[in-house]
């Protein structure tokens, strides 16, 4: 089993971020999310 990583990602409300960051919480990941748009990113899980 792989350890939990603390992973930081940019564009986390583009199509593809969105997508890395639900895969990365799912294995059990610590993410970091950086956004341009504050509003999206309130949305972000």
């Amino acid at each position: 089993m792989v350890p939990s990583l603390q992973i930081l990602v940019t564009g986390t409300t583009g199509f593809v971020g969105c997508h890395v960051v639900s895969e990365l919480l799912a294995h059990g990941h610590q993410v970091h999310a950086v956004s341009r748009d504050r509003m999206k990113a309130e949305l972000m899980p």
